[in-house]
């Protein structure tokens, strides 16, 4: 059962490229002050006007900590550990036994022989959960899936029922070759995998689970989608299919008339606004809306991204008009949303509608850019409004910030890149946009203060030089801090500076090969060890993740070509 990642040997041969900067005989230190992730978001906040603070009320799922905990052991059991490259036999069978056990096992009635009736609905049930979890078992494992760390779990509820998403980012799997099917690649993706739990006889048991990964058929209906976007083709996408098909009911979606779709699309061409910007790696974009006249609305992950990497950020509506960004009013980086203020455009916002008022199965529409040129539509299905509004519709990094709507034409929540698959996604719901839109109707739009998009890269994201450095940590200190993570073995990349204070150290790492590798793939060795010596995960995403246990807050950062670990005594 031995495994391999091309991961590991990546970063296995970079190690050996780059040496190890942080050595047990001292740094090889530039130091200068480093934020961490926190600090920085708090230390804006101070730059905006708390008149219009984002204030979300956060509605906690019952037992959501309890499906956490279940979550963490289910996936636990099914995969191994982390880098779990050569698990013996012993492990194995021991895994695969407590992953069983965690299956819906009814008591079978017996007859007066004391044989099981196969006929009852106890049997039929007993029967469903093992064949679900022993293929689901043996599937995963004949993978030879690999991956280095867990990601974030979300739950959300269905009326007694709890769902839970967890991500792995970062996954080794092995698929067949496309064109020589007895022939295996290696293949890195992030994979979701879904968890529906039921409380029986008083406990939650797992009666239904997938796995998503970006498939190649995926890839292939974005990439469809994005061909007709680009084209001003208008007719809404449907959902690729997911295999929700046989646990949801599709037919007021497959009602839902094209024509509505279409009027709701024009209706909101000047409203929904695209983003873009030039980058190292080309053009990137994100979408957004405008809640009042002159204040729309994105994704803080989008925002804070465009920040970091964009040299310039440029915005347009529906119509392709040219639109000026002013500049940033507020942002809540716990709930994903920024606030924007926006000139050249006499679009007066959408209309909002509650979150809460959507019902099971019932149809949204999502306009978003999957290009960065032009807007499209695509439909699904909701599936939960608690706490969050899931609904089945895949969307990409572009569509976060992106208005959903209901068939009424009003938007009932903001997409998040933050827990998505090939199946579904998730939209922050829209009472505190409700809130904001009730002040901004009362504020004229020239008393509407923000802080410019270039002073906030300036102060807060600057690309800053590597040669202006301090060294202000000693040995002693250092002592304290290196064993979390076994971080001077776990990062294989030149430190450039380290900075203490306050119980703080702050250390910049210099990525060489940023052009070809991301920066946070250079932490997934640091990462799992966080993990496995009982670190808990507060926050991750694509540039940012933040740990805990209860003497440390570790937060790891991707800045440019820097990456930026912040360990904080508790």
């Amino acid at each position: 059962m031995k495994k391999r990642t091309i991961v590991s040997l990546i970063i296995v041969c970079l190690f050996i490229i780059t040496g190890v900067s942080a050595s047990s005989d001292g740094f090889r230190l530039d130091l200068s002050s480093v934020f961490d992730g926190n600090s920085k978001v708090d230390s804006m906040q101070e730059s905006f006007n708390s008149t219009f603070a984002i204030e979300v009320d956060r509605e906690l799922v019952s037992d959501e900590e309890l499906i956490r905990q279940l979550t963490t052991e289910a996936t636990y059991f099914l995969l191994g550990p982390p880098n779990n490259t050569n698990e013996t036999a012993e492990n194995y069978v021991r895994r695969q036994e407590s992953w069983l056990d965690l299956r819906d096992q009814p008591e079978l009635p017996r007859d007066e022989k004391g044989e099981i009736i196969l006929s009852t609905p106890e049997a039929a049930r007993d029967m469903a959960s093992g064949m679900l979890f022993g293929s689901m078992f043996r599937m995963f494992n004949d993978l030879d899936l690999v991956y280095t760390s867990f990601g974030p779990i979300q739950v959300f509820e269905q009326g007694e029922d709890r769902w839970s998403v967890i991500t792995l980012p970062n996954v080794t799997i092995r698929v067949a070759n496309k064109y020589s099917p007895m022939e295996f690649d290696e293949r890195i993706v992030d994979m979701k995998i879904t968890y529906l739990f039921r409380k029986i006889d008083g406990e939650y048991t797992i009666v239904w689970m997938r796995g998503d990964t970006e498939t190649v058929e995926f890839d292939e209906y974005i990439d469809m989608q994005t061909r007709r976007e680009v084209r001003g083709i208008r007719a809404a996408a449907r959902p690729i299919p997911s295999g929700f098909e046989n646990r949801y009911d599709f037919s007021k979606l497959n009602n839902l008339s094209n024509a509505t779709i279409e009027t709701i699309f024009e209706n909101n061409l000047e409203n929904v606004l695209i983003f873009f910007g030039p980058t190292r790696e080309g053009l990137l974009s994100g979408t957004g809306f405008f809640i009042n006249e002159g204040v729309a609305v994105t994704s803080w992950t989008f925002m804070e991204s465009a920040l970091r990497e964009y040299n310039e950020l440029s915005v347009m509506n529906g119509n392709g008009t040219p639109l000026k960004l002013d500049g940033i009013i507020s942002v809540d980086a716990a709930n994903d949303i920024a606030l924007v203020r926006i000139s050249g455009s006499n679009a007066k916002g959408v209309t909002l509608a509650k979150t809460s008022e959507l019902t099971i199965e019932e149809p949204v529409i999502v306009i978003s850019t999957k290009s960065g040129i032009n807007l499209s539509a695509q439909a699904g299905i909701v599936i939960s409004n608690r706490p969050y509004l899931m609904s089945l519709l895949p969307i990409t990094v572009s569509e976060t910030g992106s208005p959903v709507f209901n068939v009424n034409g009003r938007v009932v929540g903001m997409n998040s890149v933050t827990t998505n698959s090939a199946s579904f996604s998730r939209a922050r719901n829209t009472e505190a946009l409700v809130r904001l839109q009730n002040i901004f109707n009362d504020t004229a739009v020239s008393d509407i203060t923000y802080v410019p998009f270039e002073d906030l890269k300036t102060n807060f994201f600057h690309n800053t030089s590597a040669a202006n450095v301090i060294h202000n940590v000693s040995n002693r200190r250092w002592n304290r801090f290196k064993s979390v993570g076994d971080i001077e073995e776990a990062i294989s990349l030149n430190l450039v500076r380290a900075n203490y204070r306050d119980g703080i150290v702050s250390l910049r790492y210099q990525n060489e090969f940023a052009s070809v590798m991301p920066n946070m793939m250079f932490a997934s060795e640091f990462i799992s060890n966080l993990t496995k010596s009982g670190f808990e995960e507060v926050s991750s995403s694509e540039f940012k993740a933040v740990y805990r246990n209860s003497r440390y807050r570790v937060t790891i950062m991707s800045e440019f070509n820097f990456l930026v670990v912040v360990i904080a005594r508790m």
